[in-house]
């Protein structure tokens, strides 16, 4: 590569955050949404052209099935969305991670915070921008996967004033979570998602279900969310995962280095 090259590539420890941040995701953002159009697609023609006992086979809804086609096939169709909701924080997480990694290697940790903060913000943005798109146009959009009569697109709709808005909270989780891998500390991060998921979200599903219904398992979602994201923010407020950091292992190796 020629020195003019380089120095048209957008430096990640110089230069402005937001916007290299910005053009970091978008490839991952359409790279996500392309691998998942297939999936959506064959959705669509199984829902309405085959109905919701087909949409139902192709789910994997486990405590849902039990429950009906309809509840099923109304999940599939509700999760569908849900997917593409969270690209946005599963794309900003990944950027905010290699950004944070160039920085904290540079010894930017001002950009670092930074990052963590127009992180953030970004995934209020486009996650947020992405479920109010679908509130203002929720039944035309579970209506590519489902009939109008039968009763699943009610339960879709409702499923989707739940769950949606949770996706926020998901993304900034996501955006502090890549943060704080990009200095090498994945273990705490990862023991969050097994509780959260695993100790709170699905028991909370399996305990409630029969007292409140099909309700307790979308609820389950904001309440996993949600206490993750405080649990996470706790850790990287004050947890001790910028002692892993990757760039203060190199600075240490430095002098072995140069030595020999």
């Amino acid at each position: 590569m020629s020195a003019a090259e380089a120095s048209r590539k957008p430096s990640l420890i110089e230069g402005p955050i937001a916007k290299t941040l910005f053009m970091f995701s978008l490839p991952m953002l359409f790279g996500n949404i392309l691998q998942s159009l297939n999936g959506t697609i064959n959705s669509i023609w199984v829902g309405k052209f085959l109905g919701e006992a087909a949409l139902t086979a192709a789910s994997n809804g486990n405590i849902i099935n039990g429950y009906g086609t309809v509840a099923a096939a109304a999940y599939t169709a509700a999760n569908n969305l849900s997917s593409y909701v969270q690209m946005p924080a599963m794309a900003l997480g990944a950027a905010v991670s290699s950004f944070a990694a160039q920085n904290i290697g540079a010894g930017r940790w001002d950009r670092v915070r930074m990052t963590t903060w127009i992180g953030i913000v970004y995934n209020f943005v486009l996650t947020g921008g992405a479920v109010v798109l679908i509130y203002g146009f929720n039944r035309q959009a579970l209506l590519m996967f489902l009939p109008s009569t039968g009763g699943a697109l009610e339960l879709g709709m409702r499923i989707n004033m739940i769950t949606l808005w949770s996706f926020v909270i998901f993304g900034v989780t996501n955006v502090i979570t890549g943060v704080v891998r990009s200095t090498g500390s994945v273990m705490i991060p990862l023991l969050i998602t097994i509780i959260s998921l695993w100790g709170i979200r699905i028991p909370l599903a399996y305990v409630f279900v029969n007292e409140y219904g099909l309700d307790a398992v979308w609820w389950s979602f904001p309440v996993g969310f949600a206490i993750s994201a405080v649990a996470v923010i706790f850790y990287y407020a004050f947890g001790k995962w910028k002692q892993a950091s990757m760039g203060e292992g190199i600075q240490a190796m430095k002098p072995a280095e140069d030595k020999g």
